[in-house]
């Protein structure tokens, strides 16, 4: 055997890389939390400054779901990807940002299609 074979990674190394793949995408998971808090924390006190209404409880329900979005998806993409390579954890992971972009972009697109703003603020 030559030396320009290539030689199989250590266990050391390949659990190191999938260490830094998970974090680096829970770092991106991390995110769409943090921007899911920062929207149910101001949201309804923009829409009561704005407009002198109050969110319902559907709009409740749709920034609760938002919330809970980001940990969701990323917990199933790691248990779906927990005994398979780490080629095949970083796409399923991938692909849980895409189905968590689209759920987000659905969720802050809700307004429009279902009534999230109640009765006005009594003052």
């Amino acid at each position: 055997m030559s030396d320009t074979a290539r030689r199989p990674r250590s266990a050391g190394t390949a659990q190191t890389l999938r260490t830094v793949v998970m974090v680096g995408f829970g770092l991106i998971y991390a995110y769409y939390l943090w921007q899911a808090i920062g929207t149910a924390v101001q949201f309804p006190t923009t829409v009561a400054n704005l407009y002198g209404l109050r969110i319902n409880t559907s709009g409740w329900v749709v920034l609760v779901l938002n919330i809970l979005a980001a940990p969701v998806c990323y917990g199933v993409a790691l248990l779906l990807g927990a005994r398979r390579s780490t080629g095949m954890l970083a796409l399923l992971l991938a692909a849980g940002l895409c189905l968590l972009s689209a759920l987000t972009l659905t969720l802050v697109a809700a307004p429009d299609f279902i009534n999230v703003i109640g009765d006005p603020i009594a003052r």
